[in-house]
């Protein structure tokens, strides 16, 4: 991975489901909205045909491709590319600009696909040769935050939105899947764990904290 050697700064934002990953992201977005801050917000699977592929399999509508039946790093090769076209069309072009780009999502989402500690460089490994075979700049975002939470937690607060709960959506995957971001954290630069346990203003307090400091932002 490349450290960003553009002025505009990279922040990604990641959490399990039921972590408020969305809600801080939308105060942020409010926040930086009162300033003269240019920061561009996006999010992953993108907003076209091959985000739309991933959001099909994730939803259970595709026609030939079935999540259940898919190995982690068949999906992941899936965001790879959209991440891939992302980066080309948005994100370096942003950061070579002096834009900052503030992504809901992005490489440390590798998560999703491994089981061992083992994977976290394996499947890196793979992207960045992904990127590289494109002439496409492996840059690690200068922040990612992590929200972390309970699955107890995680559970109350998706089952208040009442609706039944998919794959990703059960406590054991939000357990698993936390238990993976600790190990991303631990071998990719610039991420910090946020304890999202707690009520959302006091987990924004320190999501404004971080990006602002970054951003060298003063509201």
């Amino acid at each position: 991975m490349i450290k960003n050697p553009f002025s505009g700064k990279f922040i990604t934002g990641e959490g399990t489901d039921g972590a408020g990953k969305a809600t801080q992201l939308d105060l942020l977005q409010a926040d930086i909205a009162k300033t003269n801050v240019n920061l561009v917000f996006t999010k992953e699977p993108t907003n076209d045909s091959l985000g739309w592929e991933i959001y099909d399999i994730l939803n259970n509508r595709h026609k030939t491709l079935k999540l259940e039946e898919m190995s982690g790093l068949d999906m992941q090769r899936l965001y790879f590319q959209n991440r891939r076209t992302q980066y080309r069309n948005v994100i370096l072009p942003c950061l070579r600009g002096g834009v900052s780009v503030m992504s809901d999502r992005g490489l440390v989402s590798v998560v999703f696909g491994i089981e061992t500690r083992d994977d976290v460089k394996r499947f890196l490994d793979i992207e960045r040769a992904m990127f590289l075979a494109r002439d496409v700049q492996f840059i690690v975002p200068d922040l990612t935050l992590i929200y972390m939470v309970d699955p107890d937690v995680a559970v109350a607060r998706l089952r208040e939105k009442k609706r039944d709960l998919d794959l990703f959506e059960t406590r054991e995957m939000i357990a698993k899947v936390a238990e993976r971001y600790r190990w991303a954290a631990e071998l990719i630069p610039n991420c910090v764990l946020i304890d999202a346990n707690r009520p959302a203003d006091e987990v924004y307090a320190d999501t404004r904290k971080q990006v602002l400091e970054l951003l060298g932002v003063k509201i």
